[in-house]
């Protein structure tokens, strides 16, 4: 499936399992604690072996991970820095890190939670900003970071990930697969495919031609001038040869296949995307699948939002207000359903199911998929009304 990835000033995503050269240090955590060396400054702050979740703050799974959890630590001002033990990176100048992260960088009610990654040359006595750790707000992401002129040849190393919550109710951060490496000079990674399957299978009409693209990043240190791409979805390979072209290192190309895919039936079909590069030592993060359904028609689809509401409740009004908005916004593209509580609309048994699934007053459930709050309506709209229509 998609493999996430971003470009962000003075880093930039590569592809997980895609480290094949020489591996400096590294850490998975799937120990399930706080590994030997490693500090969480303050230690009572929230770095936990493995990731404590709650409903407003629950990254995909991801084996084992160290995270912090603004909600589940129940603490309105909340920071702490993790910290990795002592590197020695003496004789080797040219350093990578890659890790992989869950952050929603997100705000609430006027406070604004940050993840900054910061490095030390002196043991931890100073520290050094690299910047905010990218986000996708939704799906874990790898990221990697050339810090060859920071850290490089240096032997008294740490790093560290620096989380605060800004003074607010926030959410909070994961971190699992920390590497320093020193990458292959040739190498490739397959980093997405579109359509992407996602948690879905992509949805289109039989005989329809349906592009098949991808992202080719470049995970080595010297250019890449061609490739193959090849995608096989039972009828045999189909080959585009990509010329005339300079990926720079660690740098990606977007494509698409000059042969598309002809949806020829009904039903669920598989496909199976890779791309050849000469040279590329490691072929293990060179594949991508992804599945397209057939169907005989796409219906109309309108999104469901079922808000959790209650008469007695000061705070829910504001639900109301969202509705309200999304009912004159969004007209008959939506379904908007109030779920009362302990009052005199309530239905008891809709009520009991639909408290189930929520962890406070006021709610929303769309399309029994995500639970939100109902200032985040019309982005849930946003994501879904695409989606095929049931």
């Amino acid at each position: 499936m998609k493999k996430q990835l971003l470009l962000i000033a003075g880093s930039f995503m590569i592809a997980s399992g895609s480290l094949s050269a020489q591996a400096l240090f590294s850490e998975d955590f799937e120990g399930g604690s706080l590994p030997s060396g490693w500090t969480a400054n303050p230690a009572s702050n929230g770095w936990i072996v493995p990731c404590v979740t709650s409903t407003w703050f629950a990254p995909p799974a991801h084996t084992v991970y160290i995270g912090i959890n603004d909600d589940a630590v129940d603490n309105p001002n909340l920071s702490s820095k993790l910290i990795t033990p002592v590197i020695n990176l003496s004789g080797n100048p040219n350093v990578y890190l890659s890790y992989d992260v869950f952050y929603l960088d997100s705000t609430y009610q006027g406070d604004q939670e940050t993840c900054v990654l910061s490095y030390s040359t002196d043991g931890g006595t100073t520290w050094n900003s690299l910047g905010t750790i990218p986000s996708d707000h939704n799906n874990w992401q790898t990221a990697a970071v050339n810090l060859s002129s920071q850290i490089g040849g240096q032997s008294n190393v740490k790093l560290s990930w620096d989380y605060s919550d800004g003074g607010g109710w926030l959410y909070g951060a994961a971190i699992d697969n920390v590497t320093l490496f020193v990458p292959s000079p040739t190498s490739a990674a397959l980093t997405d495919i579109s359509p992407d399957a996602g948690t879905a299978p992509s949805i289109g009409v039989v005989n329809a031609s349906i592009s098949l693209a991808g992202v080719l990043q470049n995970t080595g240190t010297t250019p890449i001038t061609s490739f193959a791409v090849k995608y096989n979805a039972g009828a045999g390979v189909q080959t585009y040869n990509v010329s005339s072209v300079n990926i720079a290192s660690f740098q990606t190309y977007a494509f698409t296949h000059n042969i598309p895919y002809v949806i020829p039936s009904i039903g669920l079909h598989p496909i199976t995307m890779w791309i050849e590069v000469s040279g590329d030592p490691n072929t293990s993060d060179d594949t991508l699948t992804t599945v397209i359904n057939g169907a005989a028609f796409i219906p109309v689809h309108a999104v469901t939002v079922e808000e959790a509401t209650g008469t007695w409740c000061p705070w829910c009004p504001r639900g109301t207000v969202f509705m309200d908005s999304a009912h004159n916004v969004l007209g008959n593209t939506v379904n908007l359903i109030a779920v009362h509580n302990a009052d005199p609309m309530v239905v008891s048994a809709y009520d009991i199911g639909l408290g189930s699934l929520i962890s406070g007053y006021p709610s929303v459930v769309v399309n029994r998929n995500v639970v939100a709050d109902p200032s985040d309506i019309f982005t849930e709209y946003n994501s879904t009304i695409s989606d095929f229509g049931f």
